[in-house]
């Protein structure tokens, strides 16, 4: 391998100015493009500040790829070392549960707060697991559970130990994708969305904001 440095290094001067942009701290009109469930989402959240937003598809209706799926599981990705992806996907997952319950204040789509539960069903996934606990999370968030309560908690018989998200479930990323895009409709339509104060599940918001904390 080859290791050097440049004495006297332009500024920027690796980008080919046909790129290049200077960030816009300030933007009115953003693209986007894709028609799944991040896409829609981001729609969702730019209406909400105030920032219109026109969606580029190849497809004629949203959810037409992986976001067209009836149901996907939510819970964070971890690791036992807390580093990485795990420092990001924590915070991330309670934000994205919360994104989700206020949608739900606004539009009917399947999604259900029943927990995740993984099961250590081989040695292999045994080790992963536990080095995951072993990275002593806040227990609202992740939890070891033997093959009792892992029974208990799936409702079906397990000889297995597991890991469980209290605070993860499911729902349906079509359904979710297709409320966003309605988002985005009004949004350009009327020029403005107002955001809905009232959270029914205010004790759940403040737990999960003293979690994030903590992770």
């Amino acid at each position: 391998m080859i290791v050097g440095h440049i004495a006297n290094k332009t500024p920027f001067s690796n980008y080919d100015a046909l790129y290049y942009r200077e960030a816009n701290s300030n933007p009115k009109h953003v693209a986007i493009v894709g028609g799944g469930i991040a896409s829609a989402t981001l729609v969702a959240s730019l209406a909400q500040r105030g920032i219109k937003t026109t969606l580029y598809c190849k497809d004629n209706e949203p959810a037409q790829g992986a976001s067209g799926n009836r149901q996907g599981a939510v819970y964070p990705l971890l690791n036992g070392e807390h580093q990485g992806v795990s420092r990001v996907f924590a915070p991330a997952f309670l934000y994205a549960r919360q994104f989700a319950e206020q949608a739900a204040i606004r539009f009917d789509f399947d999604h259900d707060w029943c927990g995740v539960t993984q099961l250590m069903w081989d040695e292999k996934s045994e080790k992963k697991l536990e080095r995951m606990l072993s990275g002593k999370f806040p227990t609202e968030l992740i939890q070891r559970l033997d093959a009792a309560q892992t029974t208990a908690a799936i409702g079906v018989e397990s000889p297995h130990a597991s890991v469980n998200y209290p605070l993860g479930g499911w729902l349906c990323p079509a359904e979710l994708t297709k409320f966003n895009r309605t988002l985005q409709d009004l949004w350009n339509a009327h020029g403005s969305l107002q955001q809905r104060s009232s959270i029914s599940d205010a004790d759940r918001r403040r737990q999960m904001a003293n979690i994030a904390k903590q992770v």
